[in-house]
């Protein structure tokens, strides 16, 4: 299991379109990944995991992945919460 805190950035707001984009990146892997923030976790698969969360810009968020693309996955979801 690999894990990485990200920042997100002000571009990313909890609106459909980029929670969407989140769910659609989580889904091109194998691994299960994770988001974590304060005390709540959530399946970055699952849209109304993710929307619980209630993410915004500036917040510290942790990323888990696991599985055989576990290092893609994470990257591909950090770069894409970052704004890279």
């Amino acid at each position: 299991m690999l894990q990485k805190d990200v920042v997100i950035a002000e571009r990313f707001q909890t609106r459909e379109y980029p929670v969407s984009q989140l769910i659609q990146t989580a889904h091109s892997f194998q691994s299960s990944i994770f988001l974590v923030c304060d005390s709540s976790r959530a399946n970055a698969k699952s849209m109304l995991g993710v929307l619980a969360l209630t993410l915004w810009p500036g917040m510290t968020v942790t990323v888990q992945t696991d599985g055989p693309d576990e290092r893609e996955a994470l990257k591909a979801v950090t770069n894409l919460l970052a704004g890279v």
